[in-house]
């Protein structure tokens, strides 16, 4: 009996412990989907939705979506162009490519 009665515990501890995206918006879901669905790759190191709004810091600031391709915060993705492009049109669209 006692085998079974800590199978229960250590699955709630388990379903605890697991980080999860609990203030992720519906907005954040469709990005991290279309990332997916453009076959984007980020780093494990690498936050894509906070990384997204520095795009969109970037392009208020004036900067061009080509030069914000090429800088070292994402140099490591597999396609920076694409994750720029889609940066914008999720949080920025005001700031068009």
């Amino acid at each position: 009996m006692r085998k079974y009665a800590i199978a229960p515990i250590a699955c709630c501890a388990v379903a605890v412990c697991i980080p999860g995206h609990a203030s992720a918006s519906p907005n954040d879901d469709s990005f991290l989907v279309a990332l997916r669905d453009n076959n984007v790759l980020v780093p494990l190191s690498v936050d894509p939705i906070q990384t997204a709004q520095g795009v969109c810091s970037d392009r208020k600031n004036g900067q061009p979506t080509e030069e914000i391709a090429r800088t070292d915060r994402l140099a490591l993705f597999n396609s920076p162009a694409a994750f720029v492009d889609l940066a914008i049109e999720y949080y920025c669209p005001q700031y068009p490519s």
